[in-house]
């Protein structure tokens, strides 16, 4: 029980996107560090609320 999505979910968050953000935020000029997180975040959260719904939604309307 301890170690289930809860535990998990953020841990391959961790390993998995924040390199690739910490990255990102490496390359962007400066004094727009601040917009450039803040557009990260953004599209990391509409990429796993948003989009996972839409696809599923899509992929039944239009195969099932």
């Amino acid at each position: 029980i301890c170690f289930g999505g809860a535990f998990f979910g953020p841990l391959s968050f961790a390993m998995t996107q924040l390199p690739t953000l910490v990255l990102f935020q490496k390359m962007t000029p400066m004094n727009v560090e601040a917009t450039m997180m803040a557009f990260s975040a953004s599209i990391v959260n509409m990429s796993n609320g948003l989009m996972g719904s839409l696809t599923g939604a899509l992929l039944n309307k239009y195969f099932l």
